[in-house]
C-alpha cells in the first residue's frame, strides 16, 4: 500500500479499532511525507526519516538474504544507540521476529534466552560478542555496515500476515527460567496505534525512551512517535539514572512515560533544586505499578500544561489495556487504572469464573486485539493463562481489582507476583535460583519496605551451618538481571508455614538491623565526614545501622539509590561525581577519601582537567582528539578495547565560552601555532614523549597538523595525524567561491538568495568561517554552546586560520573525508591538503556529512579505519 493510502486511512480514522496495516507502514508513510524531519536522536547523532527508512530497508534486505522470513527470530543485543530503532524497523520490514537481549544480563540468562529462541541471526556490537554464544551468525554494526551498501534503500512492499510474530519479549518466569511472550503484528499495531490515537501524538512531539529495551513498554517509546511523524530521543542508561541530566532532557521533550518509583525520585530531585516547571511537556504518564494519587498531583504541578495519565497493562496484553486521566479540577487520592482503550474489554471474575458485581473484587481479565499469542515453547502455561470465554480470548492478568464509577481500581494479586519499579517479577524464578545457591536449604522472596516508603526485594533464607550470604549474592548476580537480585537477606532458622504446611508469608518477620544478614561487622565512622556519609547511605538504602566498611551493592543498592547518594554528596560538599563512583569506591570509607581529596579527578588516573578519558585502554599509544569531548564520544566507544582515547580541551576555551571576551593580539587563540603549543603543553603533561597520535575535526585538524610540526621540531615522533573532514582553508579561491555562489543561484533561483539572507540575519557566517564547512554543524568544544557563543567561536577560529602559513609535513596524514560534501568542496577531493602532505597521505571516505561521520554507523566505520591507521 502506498504512503498516500496509509495517510488517507489515518485521516479517515480507519487506524482505530482493528489495525489494517503493520506498524512500519505508518512510519514509511511519514518518511515519504517528511523525509528530512528528524526521526530519532541519540547523543549528538540523529537519523532523519529518510535516513532511518533507507537504512532500515537496506538492513531488511540483508536479513532476508541471510534467511530471515516469517517466524524467523532475530536477536538484538545492543547498548543504547540509534541502531536499536534501526534494527527493530528492519526486522519488522523483513517479516522477522524482534527479540531484544539485554547486554548487561548475566551470561547464563543470555544463553538461556538464545537457546529458547534459536535465532537466525544476532545483531550486535563487536564489544558485546563475549557476552553472546555463537548460536547464530553475527552482524556487527561497528564492523559490517559496509555489507549493506549494495542493497536498495526503497521500501520492500513485503506482504506481512497480521498473525505473524512481530516480537518476543522475555519476562520473569515462575519455574526459574524466563518466559518469552510472543506478540503478533496485529498486537503490535493495536499497541502503538491505541496509544497514538488516545494521547493524540503528532508530528511536533518528541518522546524520550526511558525503559530498558528488553521491556515491552519500550515499544511504546520507540514506535509511537514514529507512527505519528514525531521523533524518539534514545537515552543511555546512565543518563536515565542521572536526574540532573534528566532535568535537561525534560526541556527537550513533549512526551514522557516512566514508572511511579522513577517519577517519585526525579520529581523529588527537581523540587529540591528549585522546583523546576516544564511547560513544554504536554503528556506525562506512569504505569507498571500502582500510581498513587499524591504522585499524580506532583506530576500536575511539575507539568502545568500536560495531560497526566495512568497506563495499565502488561506484556501479555501489549501494555495498553486501560488508561486513566488525572483531571486538574479535582485532587486525586486513589490508585486508578481507568477505563479500557478502544476495542479492549476488561472483566472481573471470581474464582469460579463468574462476573462479579460492581464494587466487588475480582481477578482482572482482558480481551481485545492486544492479547498476545502466548508463551514460546510453553503450551501448558499458555493454555492456563489465555482462556476462551463467550467466544473471546481473554488473558488472566492475576491482578485483583474492582469497578468504581466506571473506572477500574487495582486492589492486589491472586498470586505472589511482585510489581517493583514498573517491573513484574515472579519470585518463583528468584527462589528457584536461590535454592541452587551454595549452602542453601530453603528460601522465600517477597517485597518489603527497608526503612523507606519504597519496597525492595527481600530474600528470607535458611542456610547450612557456618555459611553466609556473600557467596549466595554472587551466585545470583551470575544468574539474574540486577533488578531481580534481592536488596537484602534475612537469615532464619526455618521458613514459617501454616497449618497446611505451606509457606506463611504473612509470618515472615520485618527486616531490621538485627536480623539482616550484613556481610561485614559494623565499623563506626572515624570522623564527621564518614558520619554524614553513613547517614546519607542509611536514608537512601533504608538500612540501619551501617558501618563504613559495608559495600553499597552488597547492601542491595541499585542505580537509582546511587543517584540519590551522589546528588546528596554534591549538595553537601559541592563535589560533582559520576554515579559510577560507587562501582569503584564501594564503601563509605573509600567514598570519604574521594570527597576529602579536593584535587582528585575521579574520572581517570590522570589529574589533568583538560584531558578527558573517552575510552580506557591498554599499552597502545593513546590518541588525543582535539578541541572537543562530546563530538568524539561515539567514535571512541567503537575503538579497540586496548586503545586509549582522550578528548582534549583547554581551560582557556571554557573561559572563552563563558566570558565571550577575546583579545585578537595576545590571546592563545590569536594564531594556530599558539594554540598548537598550548595543546602540546596539556597532552605532554599526560604523555611526555612519543609516539603521538593526534586527531581533530574541522578546524581542530589544522591544530593537530601544526602540533605534529612542532613535535617534529622537538625531535618527537608523531605516528599519525587524523583529519576528520578538516579542510586546508587556503585551497578555495575567491574566484571559486563566487563561481559556486553563481551556480547555486542559477540552480535554485531567488530561493538561494533568500536562504543566504535568512542565515545572515540569524547570525550565521559564510561557509568559509572555519575550514570551509557550514558553521551550524560545528560544535567542537567540551560542552554545547549557544548560537551567540558559536558565532563568536567561529570568528575566533576564522581569525586564526586566515593568518596560518602551513608548511609541508613529512609524516603520516590520513584525511577522513565526509562523502556528503558542500557544493563548495564537492570537486575538491583532497580538501586542500595535497600541497602540504610531503609524506604518506591517505584519503578515507566515510559516509555522512561534516559532523555526521562522527555519529552512528559512520562513527563505527571511522573508528575501525582509524584503528587500522594507528596500527
Amino acid at each position: 500500500m502506498s504512503p498516500q493510502s496509509v495517510l488517507q486511512m489515518e485521516r479517515e480514522g480507519s487506524s482505530i479499532g482493528e489495525p489494517a496495516l503493520p506498524i512500519h507502514c505508518h512510519f514509511e508513510a511519514h518518511a515519504a511525507r517528511q523525509p528530512e524531519a528528524t526521526a530519532v536522536f541519540f547523543g549528538n547523532a540523529q537519523y532523519s526519516y529518510r535516513e532511518l527508512n533507507g537504512r532500515a530497508n537496506q538492513l531488511a534486505r540483508y536479513l532476508i538474504e541471510a534467511g530471515v522470513g516469517a517466524e524467523s527470530r532475530v536477536a538484538v543485543c545492543l547498548k543504547p544507540s540509534l541502531e536499536i530503532t534501526l534494527s527493530l524497523l528492519a526486522i519488522l520490514k523483513a517479516g522477522g521476529t524482534y527479540v531484544p537481549i539485554d547486554p548487561n544480563d548475566p551470561a547464563d540468562r543470555i544463553r538461556t534466552i538464545l537457546a529458547d529462541v534459536s535465532p537466525t541471526i544476532i545483531l550486535t556490537q563487536s564489544a558485546l560478542e563475549p557476552n553472546l554464544v555463537a548460536a547464530a551468525p553475527f552482524f556487527f554494526f561497528d564492523r559490517d555496515w559496509d555489507r549493506l551498501y549494495s542493497f536498495a534503500e526503497e521500501n520492500l512492499e513485503l506482504e506481512i500476515d497480521h498473525e505473524q510474530t512481530a516480537y518476543i519479549v522475555y519476562t520473569s518466569g515462575t519455574t526459574g527460567r524466563p518466559k518469552g511472550v510472543m506478540a503478533s503484528h496485529r498486537n503490535l499495531s493495536h499497541y502503538v496505534l491505541a496509544a497514538r490515537d488516545c494521547y493524540d501524538f503528532n508530528a511536533e512531539d518528541v518522546m524520550c525512551a526511558v525503559a530498558r529495551f528488553t521491556f515491552s513498554i519500550s515499544l511504546f517509546e520507540l514506535l509511537t512517535p514514529l507512527a505519528a511523524g514525531g521523533a524518539t530521543l534514545i537515552l543511555a542508561r546512565d543518563e536515565v539514572l542521572d536526574f540532573k541530566r534528566m532535568a535537561g532532557v525534560l526541556k527537550r521533550v513533549t512526551i514522557i512515560h516512566a514508572s511511579p518509583s522513577w517519577w517519585r525520585k526525579l520529581l523529588s530531585y527537581t523540587n529540591a533544586n528549585g522546583r523546576a516547571i516544564f511547560e513544554q511537556v504536554r503528556h506525562a504518564s506512569s504505569g507498571g505499578d500502582r500510581v498513587p494519587g499524591d504522585l499524580l498531583e506532583m506530576l500536575k504541578s511539575t507539568f502545568p500544561k500536560a495531560e497526566i495519565f495512568v497506563i495499565y497493562g502488561c506484556t501479555e496484553i501489549s501494555c495498553m489495556a486501560c488508561t486513566y486521566p488525572a483531571l486538574r479540577d479535582r485532587t486525586e487520592t486513589k490508585a486508578w487504572l481507568g477505563r479500557p482503550f478502544a476495542n479492549v474489554e476488561a472483566r472481573l471474575f471470581d474464582a469460579d469464573r463468574k462476573v462479579v458485581p460492581d464494587g466487588a473484587g475480582g481477578e482482572i481479565y482482558i480481551a481485545g486485539p492486544g492479547v498476545t499469542k502466548g508463551y514460546l515453547n510453553l503450551p501448558k502455561l499458555t493454555a492456563d493463562k489465555f482462556v476462551a470465554i463467550d467466544g473471546k480470548r481473554f488473558y488472566r492478568t492475576g491482578d485483583l481489582g474492582r469497578w468504581e464509577n466506571g473506572n477500574l481500581q487495582i486492589t492486589g494479586r491472586v498470586d505472589f507476583q511482585i510489581q517493583l519499579r514498573g517491573i513484574r517479577i515472579e519470585p518463583g524464578e528468584i527462589e528457584a535460583h536461590l535454592r541452587q545457591a551454595p549452602g542453601m536449604r530453603d528460601a522465600v522472596v517477597v517485597a518489603r519496605e527497608l526503612g523507606t516508603s519504597e519496597k525492595s526485594l527481600v530474600a528470607y533464607v535458611v542456610l547450612e551451618p557456618e555459611n553466609d550470604v556473600a557467596p549466595v549474592r554472587e551466585f545470583l548476580r551470575a544468574k539474574l538481571p540486577d533488578y531481580m537480585v534481592p536488596a537484602a537477606f534475612v537469615k532464619l532458622d526455618a521458613i514459617p508455614v501454616n497449618s497446611n504446611q505451606k509457606v506463611d508469608r504473612r509470618a515472615l518477620p520485618a527486616p531490621t538491623s538485627k536480623n539482616l544478614a550484613l556481610e561485614q561487622m559494623i565499623v563506626p565512622p572515624k570522623n564527621d565526614l564518614e558520619k554524614e556519609l553513613v547517614a546519607i547511605w542509611e536514608d537512601s538504602l533504608g538500612i540501619r545501622p551501617l558501618g563504613t566498611q559495608h559495600s553499597f551493592f552488597e547492601l542491595g543498592g541499585d542505580s537509582l539509590q546511587a543517584v540519590q547518594i551522589v546528588m546528596q554528596i554534591e549538595e553537601h560538599w559541592n563535589k560533582a561525581l559520576p554515579i559510577t563512583v560507587l562501582l569503584e569506591a564501594k564503601s563509605i570509607e573509600a567514598l570519604a577519601v574521594i570527597i576529602h581529596e579536593p584535587g582528585k579527578d575521579f574520572a581517570g588516573e590522570n589529574s589533568n582537567r583538560e584531558i578527558v578519558t573517552l575510552r580506557r585502554g591498554g599499552t597502545r599509544p593513546p590518541i588525543f582528539c582535539l578541541q572537543g569531548v562530546w563530538i568524539y564520544q561515539e567514535m571512541a566507544q567503537y575503538m579497540d578495547g586496548d586503545q586509549p582515547v582522550y578528548g582534549v580541551f583547554l581551560e582557556e576555551e571554557v573561559q572563552l565560552i563563558k566570558t565571550r571576551q577575546y583579545d585578537p593580539v595576545n590571546s592563545v587563540f590569536a594564531t594556530i601555532p599558539r594554540l598548537a603549543a598550548r595543546y602540546l603543553q596539556s597532552i605532554r603533561a599526560v604523555q611526555p614523549h612519543g609516539p603521538y597520535c593526534l586527531a581533530g575535526s574541522s578546524f581542530a585538524g589544522l591544530i593537530a597538523f601544526e602540533m605534529a610540526q612542532q613535535l617534529r621540531a622537538l625531535g618527537e615522533e608523531t605516528r599519525l595525524v587524523a583529519l576528520f573532514d578538516s579542510m586546508m582553508i587556503k585551497k578555495i579561491s575567491l574566484r571559486r567561491r563566487l563561481q559556486c555562489h553563481w551556480d547555486l543561484f542559477v540552480e535554485q533561483g531567488f530561493n538561494y538568495l533568500f536562504k543566504k539572507l535568512r542565515r545572515r540575519l540569524q547570525g550565521a557566517e559564510s561557509e568559509f568561517s572555519v575550514g570551509g564547512q557550514p558553521n551550524e554543524q560545528i560544535r567542537s568544544f567540551a560542552a554545547p554552546v549557544s548560537d551567540a557563543q558559536e558565532e563568536m567561536l567561529d570568528e575566533v577560529s576564522a581569525h586564526a586560520a586566515r593568518s596560518f602559513e602551513p608548511q609541508p609535513y613529512p609524516g603520516k596524514l590520513v584525511l577522513f573525508r565526509a562523502t556528503d560534501q558542500t557544493f563548495f568542496t564537492e570537486n575538491v577531493p583532497d580538501l586542500g591538503w595535497t600541497p602540504y602532505a610531503a609524506g604518506e597521505f591517505e584519503i578515507v571516505d566515510v559516509p555522512g556529512d561534516h559532523m555526521g561521520i562522527l555519529r552512528g554507523n559512520s562513527a563505527a566505520l571511522l573508528a575501525r579505519r582509524l584503528q587500522g591507521a594507528i596500527g
